[in-house]
């Protein structure tokens, strides 16, 4: 089989009893033959992995290939990612009667040839951080103009726009390192030829553009009456950042979290109460807003499930003294308020006096069939539920 994609070299089987090497990639299995276009390799700058063909077997036989062992050009291997410069490789492997073939051959990785040592800087960069809330600063964001050498070789230093304090959230990792708590900030970067001691520096703003991850609680049925309120149905779970591998560790999910219901009627034909549709968004502190959906569904109530009040008749329940009607306990301060109106509408009918808004203390009462009226200085008391027991 063929090994899996390019890797460092400190893991990986770089050739044993079991491994079988098709350079050419066209020879047949057992041929071991020189990759004439692996002596010179145009990619440059960049980790570049020897694409012959490996393949692992347990037989000896014509037909399964004969086993193959690398001779040469250790720790490097297929499967490997290769430096800048050319490693040289050798393969040997042998039949039943002992016979003995080899091969061997170049790779080889160039830097680039034509680099300037001029050097240009962005004058003003915006970095947006990834989904982990973090962005390495290469030299490769900050130079402009051309070309340049591998711009892994170029030293970048973050420093703080106003303090000048040096910025590198990772020490664990290659490169400076920003996260998220540099957003809305600025800083000065400076990208430096370690060869030539030549620098020149630009202005970065730190920007989220990132939404949170909301995954909602599955869609869901309730019997008809059951609380819908999110401490039951559940809530969702957001992810304003991906765990990452930064050492020191800090913490950046910050985020608000909503919720808005869109209720759809249903009936006893469509076989439910209501279905609700909860749609659920969570906003983090630079207003990038994240959503998730989650149905819930209200089944019908049955009919058993409905139950009728007691009846006050001296048969299920005793009857009421008339006394009783009166709640003598009533609090009605909320209902005083200041002159001229002194009252509310919930204990006169307001109605009645706010029709005429100069003249709180009286409203027109007809006396007669003939129209003709009297100013009366009171006002119509409202019948008031609260003094009853409602039946």
């Amino acid at each position: 089989m063929a090994l899996p994609a390019f890797s460092s070299c400190a893991t990986g089987n770089n050739g044993d009893a079991n491994l079988v090497i098709n350079p050419t990639g066209f020879a047949p299995l057992g041929g071991i033959g020189v990759n004439s276009s692996a002596t010179l390799f145009p990619t440059v700058c960049q980790p570049f992995g020897y694409p012959g063909e490996i393949f692992y077997t347990k037989m000896c036989t014509a037909s399964a290939g004969l086993p193959v062992v690398q001779t040469c050009g250790r720790p490097y291997a297929p499967g490997c990612f290769f430096p800048i410069g050319c490693q040289t490789f050798c393969y040997e492997a042998t039949d039943a009667a002992g016979n003995k073939a080899t091969c061997k051959f170049d790779v080889c990785v160039n830097e680039y040839a034509t680099a300037t040592k001029a050097l240009a800087c962005n004058d003003d960069v915006q970095v947006s951080l990834d989904d982990s809330c973090k962005a390495t600063i290469g030299a490769d964001m900050i130079l402009e103009g051309g070309p340049y050498g591998c711009y892994d070789d170029y030293v970048v230093e973050v420093r703080d726009w106003v303090t000048n304090a040096l910025v590198d959230r990772c020490t664990n990792q290659a490169g400076p390192q920003i996260d998220c708590r540099d957003i809305g900030r600025e800083f000065k970067v400076t990208v430096r030829d370690p060869e030539t001691g030549n620098s020149c520096w630009g202005h970065m703003r730190v920007e989220d553009k990132l939404a949170p991850r909301l995954t909602c609680p599955a869609d869901t049925c309730v019997p008809c009456h059951s609380s819908i309120d999110p401490s039951v149905i559940g809530l969702p779970t957001v992810v304003e950042c991906l765990a990452g591998t930064c050492t020191p560790v800090y913490g950046c999910n910050s985020y608000s979290l909503s919720y808005k219901d869109i209720v759809a009627q249903g009936n006893c034909a469509l076989g439910y109460d209501r279905r609700v549709t909860r749609i659920w968004t969570a906003v983090d502190a630079s207003g990038n807003k994240g959503t998730c959906t989650q149905i819930i569904t209200v089944g019908v109530a049955a009919l058993n499930a409905v139950t009728v009040p007691s009846n006050y008749d001296g048969i299920e329940e005793d009857m009421l003294a008339c006394d009783h009607k009166i709640d003598r306990a009533k609090n009605i301060n909320p209902h005083l308020i200041n002159e001229p109106e002194c009252l509310d509408g919930y204990l006169l009918d307001s109605a009645i006096f706010l029709a005429n808004p100069a003249n709180f203390d009286w409203y027109d009462w007809p006396l007669a069939a003939d129209g003709l009226t009297l100013r009366v200085g009171r006002r119509v008391p409202r019948v008031l539920g609260w003094n009853c027991i409602m039946m």
